[in-house]
């Protein structure tokens, strides 16, 4: 049996600036994004979920997740490692 993923940020990461404000993963359904927030925020990113879109049709609303742009391909890393797929960043 494998051991867990836990991912460890590394002491440079961590206070990164925030060069043009939060950035959003699109993930979908609600519960997809909430398990992107947990995943993220065990790895100390400041994730946040947030509905992006209102649901007009029969599919439901989108959400995704917000965190600092400048740790998007550490939350590239940790998404794909977890095996949410993202539908696109914004």
């Amino acid at each position: 049996m494998s051991k867990p993923f836990t991912y460890q940020t590394p002491p440079s990461m961590t206070s990164l600036p925030h060069p043009s404000g939060p950035c959003t993963a699109v993930l979908g359904g609600m519960t997809k994004a909430m398990q992107a927030e947990r995943v993220l925020q065990a790895a100390t990113i400041h994730a946040h979920m947030t509905k992006v879109s209102s649901s007009t049709q029969a599919k439901g609303c989108v959400y995704g997740v917000t965190y600092p742009c400048s740790q998007t391909p550490l939350v590239k890393e940790i998404l794909a490692h977890a095996g949410l797929g993202v539908r696109h960043f914004m």
